[in-house]
């Protein structure tokens, strides 16, 4: 049997005077939501998502069931900016991870909506495991842009994936085998 051990924080950083982050941190589900800067009540969108995720996901603790909960999330945050007209425009990204039984063996899934990342360290090396829905990690894919030249793009912080866009989100989704001393980190930006 896998056992999970978490911890957090949250800081607001340099740039903001509000924190639009929000963790989630349960004994199987854990995430992360990033409110969009500058955007209508970020901080409202990224805690509306964590609880609609945690909601969603109780009903169904699967591997399926964690990317329905993350478009459960989006469709609550969608409803609640279409019911208040201050909230319009507001949207937050989303990375959660769940522990999940998958065909009687144990799984890490994970979820993943904009730019907030997840990284597996094993072994002494660390790797990304989500791709960023940003402007320029979408010309990098596309083989428009060199990946040195991403991180000083002009658009670097334009979204093409965010829970709040559209009614319907494309959720990216992985399964990892956890092996002991494995570590995932889930960040903002």
């Amino acid at each position: 049997m896998t056992e999970l051990r978490a911890g957090s924080a949250s800081d607001v950083g340099r740039v903001r005077t509000n924190n639009e982050d929000e963790l989630l941190v349960t004994d199987r589900l854990f995430a992360v939501a990033d409110g969009m800067g500058g955007h209508a009540a970020g901080e409202v969108a990224s805690l509306i998502a964590v609880e609609a995720l945690k909601a969603a996901f109780e009903r169904d603790r699967t591997a399926d069931g964690l990317a329905d909960a993350v478009r459960e999330a989006n469709r609550a945050v969608w409803r609640r900016a279409a019911e208040q007209p201050e909230l319009r425009g507001m949207g937050t990204t989303v990375t959660a991870t769940a522990l999940v039984d998958e065909d009687g063996e144990e799984l890490l899934t994970l979820a993943n909506v904009g730019d907030s990342r997840a990284y597996l360290l094993r072994d002494g090396e660390l790797d990304q495991i989500t791709d960023d829905h940003s402007l320029p990690e979408e010309m990098v894919r596309r083989g428009e842009l060199a990946p040195e030249d991403a991180a000083l793009h002009p658009q670097r912080h334009i979204l093409t994936r965010v829970l709040g866009m559209d009614e319907e989100i494309e959720v990216d989704c992985f399964r990892i085998i956890p092996f002991k001393g494995d570590r995932i980190l889930l960040a903002s930006d």
